[in-house]
């Protein structure tokens, strides 16, 4: 059994990743199309939700 942290480097990194494409995302689709980006901003929120556990958890893997 294997437990990844938040505190794990590569967790790290990839939230960053996840963080730029957010911020990149955001500029992209309020720049072209102003009403559409807060759907899809709305959308990868959920999705962050959903995939992403609170500060206080971790992952379990077996």
């Amino acid at each position: 059994m294997m437990r990844l942290h938040l505190t794990d480097p590569w967790t790290i990194a990839a939230t960053v990743a996840y963080s730029a494409v957010v911020l990149i995302t955001y500029a992209v689709m309020s720049r072209r199309w102003p009403h559409r980006w807060l759907i899809v901003l709305t959308s990868l929120q959920c999705l962050s939700l959903l995939l992403i556990p609170g500060q206080s958890r971790s992952l379990s893997t077996d």
